[in-house]
């Protein structure tokens, strides 16, 4: 609408000349009051006429209401469209789907790994270095391990070995199919990864022993004391590295030589278990820290008995 025009403004024009008729009426008496009544009837007519015309004018300048919706089209047009984002559908469910399969893998090599930790736990080697933490030093004294804590195939391998090597010592060369219970390197990192063969079951319950036989009886006998004779301090680098592993292979000491150099155990353990040992190395190490020791003055052992009967075999 243009600015130029005002309603006020001539609705005041119209009013003033009145007013100044009016004015002279009362002055120049009743003959010039038919005058002041022509001059504002004029006056109205006049700004009467005016905003019509500008009425007009106003009517002129609105713009048609095609021309509005033309306008208010093309606002809407110029709108940008939402960038709203899509989604592949496909690649969600295939994602999901490789969330499911990761997730039960993941929960299979979980469950194998408890297996095999159970398997492990009901060997007769965990069940000896349990009852070794367990005993008393004085109950170790009345304890002897027999065949009876074997098991039936453990058994028949020491008897296979008594056959063939006949009375003697036992070491660990001469068993076959041992590929798990090295001390110092070669060992695979977790226990989890261990398929223990029927060798390793025995060698890792009595490591070295002695066969004898009863002259009198005829039978044989699996002769040797339950207890740990080495400690590995895995932290020491001197003895280099093993090539397979790429750890130190640490430095052995005997029972003597480890009280001597290592009197606080509690730091012993913190060592190996700070380490970069195995996990079967570890558990070598803290059995030995926690178990029955091997002396060189045997006076001073107190591991537990060993006395297997294996019977006649002539």
């Amino acid at each position: 609408m243009p600015s130029s025009w005002n309603t006020g403004t001539l609705l005041e024009t119209a009013v003033d000349a009145a007013v100044e008729s009016a004015s002279k009426a009362v002055s120049q008496g009743p003959s010039f009051f038919d005058t002041v009544i022509n001059d504002a009837s004029k006056a109205m007519a006049s700004g009467a006429k005016i905003v019509s015309d500008a009425a007009e004018d106003v009517y002129d300048l609105l713009p048609e209401a095609d021309t509005i919706k033309e306008s208010i089209q093309s606002k809407i047009d110029r709108i940008p469209e939402p960038n709203i984002p899509t989604f592949n559908m496909g690649a969600v469910g295939e994602t999901v789907s490789n969330l499911n399969q990761q997730g039960a893998e993941f929960a299979e090599s979980q469950k194998r790994k408890i297996d095999k930790y159970a398997e492990l736990s009901t060997t007769t080697a965990a069940k000896l270095l349990l009852q070794d933490f367990r005993l008393f030093d004085f109950q170790k004294k009345k304890y002897t391990i027999t065949e009876k804590d074997f098991k039936e195939d453990e058994i028949q391998f020491l008897k296979a070995m008594a056959k063939q090597y006949g009375a003697g010592l036992v070491e660990k060369k001469m068993y076959k199919g041992v590929t798990f219970g090295d001390v110092r390197g070669g060992n695979v990192e977790k226990l989890s990864d261990v398929e223990l063969s029927l060798a390793d079951r025995v060698y890792n319950s009595l490591g070295n022993f002695t066969i004898s036989k009863d002259e009198k009886t005829g039978e044989y006998y699996v002769d040797d004391v339950y207890d740990w004779n080495i400690y590995t301090d895995y932290t020491d680098e001197s003895a280099g590295i093993d090539p397979d592993t790429g750890r130190p292979k640490g430095k052995v000491y005997t029972t003597e030589q480890f009280e001597a150099k290592f009197p606080n155990k509690m730091e012993a353990l913190l060592a190996t278990w700070n380490s970069g040992a195995s996990q079967f190395e570890k558990i070598h190490n803290t059995a030995f820290l926690f178990g029955s020791r091997d002396y060189q003055d045997s006076s001073k052992d107190t591991g537990v008995k060993i006395r297997i009967n294996l019977g006649k075999l002539d």
